[in-house]
């Protein structure tokens, strides 16, 4: 089925979904380091790599980073503002269970981490403007399907060996 920017007869925008693993999730709190209003934000990378050829098709963004071991990963995001210069609620995570996302527990932050295994709603969105014709997955909701959650604290750096299991 080939994806596209369309709304059904309520006027609504049809929504799709893909399945995979996020990388740089900024869900629980907008990213704000290039745009001051925040966007809430994710790369994904499909369990269907169909989804990356279909992506690449429209013109999505896809990025890859080789050097850190992430295959090649689709952008979703959604704006904390909508052109109007209203506020755009967060949009909805899920537990796998369908239950709103805790992002606290017993007062400590929980943030969704890379290599969390998730399915996004989004729906396709198109702008023309005088730079072109842009095409954007936009997040409609999120479910997460198998957490890793992100731990600012931890040390461990994968690219360092384990000095005892050295076998020379």
């Amino acid at each position: 089925m080939s994806l596209r920017a369309s709304k059904n007869e309520d006027g609504k925008f049809n929504k799709y979904s893909i399945e995979g693993h996020l990388y740089y999730p900024s869900l629980n709190r907008p990213n704000t380091r290039f745009k001051k209003e925040g966007i809430y934000e994710t790369y994904l990378c499909p369990t269907d790599k169909k989804e990356i050829t279909e992506a690449k098709g429209q013109k999505v963004k896809v990025k890859e980073w080789e050097d850190a071991g992430i295959p090649e990963c689709i952008y979703f995001k959604q704006y904390t503002k909508s052109k109007s210069g209203g506020e755009n609620n967060r949009p909805p995570v899920l537990t796998e269970d369908g239950q709103p996302f805790k992002f606290q527990d017993n007062g400590r932050d929980v943030i969704i981490g890379n290599g969390t295994r998730a399915k996004i709603e989004f729906y396709i969105y198109t702008i023309k403007n005088d730079y072109g014709v842009f095409t954007n997955y936009m997040i409609s909701r999120v479910k997460i399907l198998d957490l890793v959650e992100y731990d600012p604290d931890k040390k461990d750096d994968p690219t360092e060996s384990n000095e005892e299991n050295l076998d020379f």
